[in-house]
C-alpha cells in the first residue's frame, strides 16, 4: 500500500459516512414527507453538502504524487470533510421529532453554517499551508465569500436572508466544484511539494 493510498483510505471513509448519513436522511424525509413536510432551501443545502463531499474526494487525487505527510497536514486534510459531516448529521431531525423540516432546519442553522464557515476555513488553508500555493486564488475568494454568507447567516434573525444565501452558497459551490482541473477540462496535474511545505516538518 502507498502511503497516498494509506492516507485517502480515512478522508474515504468521511467521504462515505457522511453521504450515507445525507442518503439516509433523505430516505426518512420522504418516507415522513407527510408529517414533516418539504422544504426547498432544506433541499438546496443538501445538495451543496453532497458536493462537498464529492469535491474533497475528487481534489484528493491531486495529492497522488506527495510523498511527505505529517501529522498536522493529515489532520488538516481531513478536517474540512470531518466538519461537514456533523453538517450531515444536523441537517436532518431524529426519530420522534414531531416539527417540520423547515422548522427544524431554522433551530439547527446556527451549528450548521459555524461548521460550513469553519470547513471552508480550512479547506482554503490547505494549499498555502501545505501546498505552498498562493493564498491569492479563485477558489480561496470563494472560500471567503461562503464565510461572509455563512458568518451572516449564522447571526441574523432575519430568514429572508436565507433564501437568498443558500441558494448563492450553492452556485459558489457548484462554479468551485466545475472548475476543479479535470473535470471539463485537462487531466489534474501532478503537484510538486513546494520548498518549506508543512509537509517537510517533523
Amino acid at each position: 500500500m502507498s502511503l497516498f493510498e494509506f492516507i485517502v483510505a480515512m478522508l474515504s471513509i468521511i467521504v462515505a459516512l457522511g453521504t450515507a448519513e445525507i442518503l439516509g436522511g433523505l430516505a426518512r424525509s420522504i418516507r415522513d414527507h407527510a408529517k414533516q413536510g418539504g422544504s426547498w432551501l432544506h433541499v438546496i443545502l443538501v445538495l451543496a453538502v453532497l458536493l462537498g463531499f464529492l469535491q474533497a474526494w475528487w481534489e484528493a487525487w491531486s495529492l497522488r504524487t506527495l510523498t511527505e505527510w505529517t501529522f498536522p497536514a493529515l489532520l488538516l486534510m481531513l478536517a474540512p470533510s470531518a466538519l461537514l459531516f456533523l453538517v450531515a448529521h444536523l441537517l436532518f431531525s431524529r426519530s420522534g421529532f414531531e416539527g417540520s423540516l423547515k422548522s427544524h432546519y431554522f433551530s439547527q442553522a446556527p451549528a450548521i453554517f459555524c461548521l460550513i464557515a469553519a470547513a471552508a476555513a480550512l479547506s482554503g488553508a490547505f494549499p498555502p499551508l501545505i501546498l505552498g500555493e498562493a493564498v491569492a486564488s479563485p477558489q480561496n475568494g470563494i472560500a471567503l465569500l461562503v464565510i461572509a454568507g455563512c458568518l451572516v447567516l449564522v447571526f441574523t434573525r432575519r430568514r429572508e436572508l436565507h433564501y437568498i444565501l443558500v441558494p448563492l452558497g450553492f452556485l459558489l459551490t457548484l462554479l468551485d466544484a466545475l472548475d476543479l482541473p479535470g473535470f471539463f477540462g485537462p487531466p489534474i496535474p501532478r503537484r510538486r511539494l513546494a520548498a518549506g511545505s508543512l509537509l517537510r516538518f517533523s
